[in-house]
């Protein structure tokens, strides 16, 4: 009896001791540690946050950081599970995203999945990409996980529906953007079925459909000159994106949509013969019924050829002319710097390997 009472001691002593550590003993970054290097481990590197709670039914993680600049955030991220482990619900708050000139800002994430496949929302995101700045965005979709790849699929839209981009996301191999919308200089930009390898250093190849664009804004903004223009043009442009940004296209050309006016600087017309300097004086008050942009590249660079067929009431008694223009302007670079700002989405879902 006596050995059997000593047992008993023990043995309580042993759990009140247990009980006594996990008390006081600094067990959640502990843990916190441990669950970081076991997801260095199943490839997801420099993820680090603060192991708030955690029970046998979830867990709440705060100030959460992803990547070795920090680029994606999350101020609080809870994760619930079932005691199976087939059922996974998440919802995440304060979520940022700053890299690759994307920053981004959401309200709220949230996700439920059941044996690999659920639904995933997302409320109240602000995208900033370089000058441009989109409006509060919300999005919902699909997601699918399996044999080692993460499939997301569905759309984000502004509440207005002027911004909008349907999308798959095949992780690790390819990002495909189904529809792609949004408005620009009065009118809209679109592409559709776009291929974004994301396992190779494949360029993007896509057609940019330009519908409804104001003429006098897309003029200036080309030509870098102050030209005045009534009227829309509507067209496509085919580009190709490598992947250290270098913009190149095909012959694309842009059609009037009717009839309008066109006053244009003779700056923004090279100077050449006599015949020049004439061209210059009726494009000062052009009345045209048909016109289209050609835009040419080839090895000497960019060119903007304008066909146009109208006349100038102040000369030659408003007789009819064609007149071909070729313009000034650096227009690669207006569509680097102003359409195509995100030539490389793959780095916003890879590390940085440094």
């Amino acid at each position: 009896m006596k050995a059997r009472h000593k047992i008993s001691i023990v043995i309580g002593t042993v759990i009140i001791m247990a009980m006594l550590a996990f008390a006081f003993l600094p067990w959640k970054p502990l843990a916190g540690h441990m669950l970081e290097s076991l997801l260095a481990t199943q490839g997801l590197q420099d993820v680090h946050f603060t192991l708030a709670d955690v029970s046998p039914r979830g867990a709440v993680f705060q100030d959460v950081t992803v990547g070795k600049d920090r680029a994606f955030s999350t101020d609080h991220l809870t994760i619930r599970y079932s005691p199976q482990g087939n059922e996974v619900t998440s919802d995440a708050e304060g979520l940022q995203l700053n890299k690759g000139g994307i920053k981004a800002q959401a309200a709220k994430a949230s996700g439920h999945a059941k044996n690999g496949e659920g639904d995933w929302s997302l409320k109240d995101m602000r995208l900033q990409a370089g000058s441009v700045v989109l409006p509060v965005i919300g999005g919902s979709g699909k997601l699918k996980s399996g044999s080692g790849t993460r499939l997301l699929s569905g759309g984000l839209k502004s509440e207005d529906n002027t911004y909008r981009a349907d999308f798959s996301l095949d992780y690790p191999s390819q990002l495909q953007l189904i529809y792609v919308s949004i408005p620009w200089k009065g009118g809209t930009l679109t592409t559709k079925d776009v291929a974004v390898p994301l396992a190779s250093h494949q360029p993007i190849k896509l057609v940019l459909q330009i519908r409804r664009v104001s003429t006098g804004a897309l003029l200036q903004a080309m030509t870098g000159q102050h030209v005045s223009a009534t009227g829309t043009v509507s067209g496509s442009l085919p580009l190709v994106i490598d992947r250290d940004g270098t913009v190149s296209f095909g012959a694309g050309t842009l059609q009037a949509d009717g009839a309008g006016n066109i006053s244009m600087p003779a700056d923004a017309i090279p100077e050449g013969n006599e015949q020049v300097g004439v061209v210059r004086d009726i494009l000062k008050n052009f009345h045209y019924k048909s016109l289209s942009i050609n835009i040419n590249s080839n090895k000497s660079g960019v060119s903007l050829l304008i066909a146009l067929e109208g006349n100038n009431p102040d000369m030659y008694n408003g007789r009819p002319v064609k007149l071909n223009v070729r313009l000034a302007g650096d227009v690669l670079g207006y569509i680097r710097q102003n359409v195509l700002f995100l030539t490389s989405p793959e780095t916003l879902l890879k590390q940085d390997q440094k």
